[in-house]
């Protein structure tokens, strides 16, 4: 730091410049976990945050805005838009300008006169995401050998204002569409020319030249002109002999094989505890479709299908998280409000009465509408009232045992869960139970505990959903 020198061996030593140098004749590494800055603009006497980079956010800012206003013009022209517009705003977004700190774990280069990258080899720049090059002024690329672009899906290119210029100096200009049409476009005039050759116009099966309401169509079956004014053909001299054929050769376009791609799929509970045989539907960016199942480890391994990007559909997992063998054998370290819940929900439980437990057991398969339902609602609103209260986070599996115990229903916990929609909804319960039995009774119980336990309390839908899968 300050002034640089060699290490001193006498009086003086060589000047080697000031300010600081880090360096090493082995290896080197700098990391910052949380983000890093790089930057040449100037703190005098070191005010303001060491990450303050305002300067670089409002540059990138600007970048932004100035692609979208460009891109928007695109689209108006029935072109392509830039697709980085939206990923350079959230990356501005990330550097926070009143706190010193980066919002992801950036790397941020900045400087107000210029950054350089040289190598005597090679530069190579890599990212699974896009790569944007944005210039207020010109891009320009140059080689001593060749420029090639390969692109997987289009390649795109617009100019709003000068025109598109593409001139060889040496050798062939070629456009080739190999597996679709050609269209070429223009508001004005088109001039097709040779300056010492000939310009050949064919095609395989048939040629059509119009103007205006006039048009002649060649093809195998002759020549066909057709106007509706005047023919008027104008020579030194007509000559009508035999019939003759000619051949219009094409050059043959390479066949495009299609490239394939793999994709590996994992599906799993956490930890060591996956989807057994599981099936699975992977729609590849072409639109093809492959179906199969995934091993005992929850894996498959999906190959030939496009490269690119694909939507994996999995089997909905029917594994109830009320069942015993869910249990996944799991150690949590339960919080203490929550290690005292199977308490108080058994004892709010059996103080509910004898009697209308009673009468609820009586009037289960009731078919009287008005009866059931009043008598059944008011008996698990009532039961709900008393619990939620206390609970105020879960809902147990000891608790719906509790329930069916009272009850004298025999039922499990998992067939429990269905009693509270069969209160609301008796003729429909009773159809729905004949037909599909506990099951039913089962999807039906736990809508009415989870309805009951988010009016009464904070907790959401999602809350449950989560804690009861935890419990695996």
């Amino acid at each position: 730091l300050g002034k640089l020198s060699h290490p001193k061996d006498k009086a003086e030593s060589e000047d080697r410049g000031e300010g600081f140098e880090l360096r090493t004749d082995q290896w080197g590494a700098l990391r910052a976990g949380q983000g890093l800055l790089v930057s040449t603009h100037k703190q005098d006497n070191a005010k303001g945050d060491h990450l303050d980079a305002e300067v670089a956010k409002k540059q990138l800012e600007g970048s932004q805005t100035n692609s979208k206003a460009l891109s928007d013009i695109a689209k108006n022209q029935k072109t392509d838009e830039i697709e980085s517009i939206e990923q350079l705003k959230d990356f501005a977004s990330q550097i926070q300008q009143q706190i010193a700190k980066f919002e992801k774990a950036l790397l941020l280069l900045s400087s107000p006169d210029g950054i350089a990258l040289s190598s005597s080899e090679d530069i190579h720049i890599s990212a699974d995401a896009q790569i944007n090059q944005i210039a207020g002024d010109s891009i320009n690329i140059s080689t001593q050998k060749n420029v090639i672009a390969h692109a997987q899906n289009r390649l795109s290119l617009f100019a709003a204002q000068s025109g598109l210029k593409a001139v060889a100096a040496q050798g062939k200009v070629e456009i080739q569409a190999q597996a679709d049409a050609l269209d070429v476009l223009s508001k004005l005039g088109i001039t097709i020319s040779s300056t010492d050759d000939k310009v050949i116009i064919s095609s395989p099966k048939e040629v059509k030249i119009t103007g205006g309401s006039s048009q002649i169509t060649l093809n195998g079956s002759g020549i066909f002109p057709k106007t509706g004014g005047k023919f008027q053909v104008n020579a030194g001299q007509h000559l009508f002999m035999g019939g003759a054929s000619a051949n219009a050769s094409a050059p043959e376009l390479p066949k495009a094989k299609p490239m394939q791609g793999a994709l590996e799929l994992l599906r799993s509970y956490g930890g060591d505890n996956f989807f057994k045989q599981n099936s699975y539907k992977v729609i590849d960016s072409l639109g093809k479709q492959i179906t199969g199942k995934l091993d005992g480890n929850g894996f498959a391994q999906v190959t030939g299908i496009a490269p690119g990007p694909a939507k994996v559909v999995f089997e909905k997992d029917n594994t109830s998280a009320w069942l015993q063998s869910s249990d996944f054998k799991r150690n949590y370290t339960w919080a203490e409000p929550v290690k005292s819940v199977q308490g108080l929900m058994k004892n709010a439980l059996e103080a509910v009465g004898q009697n209308t437990m009673s009468q609820l057991q009586n009037n289960l398969l009731s078919t009287d509408k008005n009866s059931f339902k009043n008598l059944g609602k008011n008996t698990l609103d009532n039961l709900a009232g008393q619990t939620v209260a206390q609970i105020k986070n879960q809902v147990t599996n000891t608790a719906l045992n509790t329930v069916s115990k009272q009850l004298n229903l025999n039922l499990s916990a998992d067939q429990m869960k269905s009693l509270g929609q069969m209160a609301t909804n008796p003729s429909q319960s009773l159809e729905m139970l004949k037909e599909q039995g506990g099951d039913f009774l089962s999807d039906q119980m736990t809508a009415k505990l989870f309805k009951t336990t988010n009016q009464e309390s904070p907790i959401q839908q999602g809350d449950l959903d989560t804690f009861v899968r935890s419990k695996k």
